[in-house]
């Protein structure tokens, strides 16, 4: 608005709409790689504006809720009505997804038909954003994971099912069966549940309904997991942690623009890191402080606002 003149800015730094009155709508753009301009939404002289238009439609593809609550104009209802932070998530999605009776009859189905009847359920989310990035190396980063980790037995152990062991089952979700085909291989003859792939679609559908249905299905089925391992960066294993209220154990991953695969992967090696809360990471936050005209540390500003494990620019709310 500031840059198509619908507001203009004083010498004293007053904030005013250019024309006589507000606009009856606006429509809000909040794209991942939205300018400096576009982060003025987060300041409060600005909402005090947007508040006296009567209608906002709003588009954005990231989760911006920790970025509300940096912004004066929300923060104090947003701490009234959601005093565990790291329930936001939680509970708005729980509150507003409302999936159709085909997906529900299709997360039923397969969950009485492979996961239940088993003492613990771990869900393993894979998502590789780059091409170049060696299977076998997500692969090995996994395994160690869950090694390291202990959510699966060791290779050598013995077969689950005897002695008072609890019997496991693992729930796979990747566009490729290449992961559930080892991983199963790996640990299929081991444990009492097995492996399990509910689908393997080869590449992400873009505005297929068909294949849509089946993601938010296979997230729903992620979040009636005990344990989560999840890719870094990915919206999909977001989702499934949200719903289940479960912090997962997160693969680091370099995101879609890297040059390197091995951009962002963990310095000392780590195969995966416990992420520091359920919710979701905002990842493109805007650490500028208005009142100040400055750029902040946006992790130092609030007790319950910390930076993601697996995005180092990005934030998340917290306990």
């Amino acid at each position: 608005m500031l840059q198509s003149g619908g507001i203009t800015v004083s010498a004293d730094g007053n904030v005013s709409w250019s024309a006589p009155r507000p606009p009856p709508y606006l429509y809000l753009h909040l794209f991942g790689a939205y300018r400096f301009h576009d982060k003025l939404f987060f300041c409060g002289v600005h909402q005090r504006l947007l508040g006296e238009v009567p209608w906002l439609f709003m588009w954005t593809d990231n989760y911006i809720m920790s970025g509300l609550f940096l912004t004066p104009a929300f923060s104090g209802e947003l701490e009234a009505m959601f005093p565990e932070k790291e329930a936001v998530f939680y509970h708005l999605g729980r509150y507003l997804f409302h999936p159709t009776n085909r997906v529900w009859h299709a997360i039923k189905s397969y969950y009485h038909s492979n996961l239940a009847g088993v003492g613990q359920r771990v869900g393993v989310q894979i998502r590789v954003f780059q091409k170049k990035q060696p299977p076998w190396a997500v692969l090995e980063q996994l395994l160690s994971c869950l090694r390291d980790e202990k959510l699966l037995p060791e290779t050598d152990a013995a077969t689950e099912g005897g002695n008072g062991t609890t019997s496991r089952a693992v729930l796979v979700t990747s566009l490729s069966s290449w992961f559930y085909d080892r991983i199963r291989d790996e640990y299929g003859g081991r444990i009492a549940g097995s492996v399990h792939q509910p689908s393997h679609e080869g590449r992400q559908r873009w505005r297929d309904a068909a294949h849509d249905m089946r993601a938010l299905s296979e997230m729903y089925l992620l979040s009636m997991c005990d344990m989560l391992v999840t890719s870094g960066y990915s919206t999909f294993g977001y989702v499934a942690q949200g719903l289940a209220g479960l912090r997962p154990w997160v693969m680091p991953r370099a995101p879609m623009w890297a040059t390197d695969w091995r951009e962002g992967l963990d310095p000392g090696n780590l195969p995966c890191r416990r992420a520091v809360s359920v919710e979701p990471c905002f990842h493109a936050p805007s650490a500028y402080d208005c009142t100040a005209a400055r750029d902040v540390n946006l992790d130092k500003v609030s007790p319950y606002i910390r930076r993601c494990v697996d995005v180092k620019y990005g934030i998340k709310l917290v306990n």
